[in-house]
């Protein structure tokens, strides 16, 4: 049989399994097989993004090795990209407060026209975006005038306290 020993790089799971003819040993196998599965699926990354609150199935340590804090992840539609200014939208996120964390914080912006797309936050020459959240507000600051960009959306995941 192939296996990855808990203490492994990653989640994955084995690609082949050999089976044993004794019913009683395979009732054993097959219990185990099924719960490796269930603890690997469980820690996989949720791959759906959402406008609504979710968990995500990632987590980070707590207090002891024993206690995980859970990951949320919520998109917000922040629409146009400002120009050389400020555009604040609210993330409807309640009880932010300075405990939280903000594991990730990132989007991307289309300018329909061309099409093209850039990623937020963007440090390059032409297109200067930088993303902040507040406890009410995702912020996006733009150098220039990035109007052309008529749609973007901000992804937040979060570990709340």
């Amino acid at each position: 049989m192939s296996f990855l020993p808990t203490f492994s790089l990653g989640n994955y799971l084995p690609e082949d399994i050999d089976l044993i003819e004794d019913p009683q040993e395979l009732r054993g196998l097959l219990k185990g097989i099924l719960e490796d599965h269930s603890k690997m699926i469980n820690r996989k990354d949720t791959g759906s993004y959402e406008e609504v609150e979710q968990l995500i199935n990632q987590q980070y340590f707590g207090a002891t090795p024993q206690v995980k804090r859970n990951v949320y992840r919520k998109v917000i539609a922040t629409g146009m990209l400002p120009n050389a200014g400020l555009s604040a939208v609210a993330h409807g996120i309640a009880g932010v407060a300075n405990t939280w964390w903000f594991t990730r914080i990132y989007g991307w912006a289309l300018d329909p026209a061309v099409p093209r797309w850039i990623p937020m936050p963007n440090a390059g020459a032409a297109f200067q975006v930088q993303l902040d959240v507040t406890a009410a507000n995702v912020n996006i600051t733009t150098a220039v005038n990035l109007n052309a960009f008529t749609a973007s959306y901000v992804i937040l995941e979060y570990i709340k306290q």
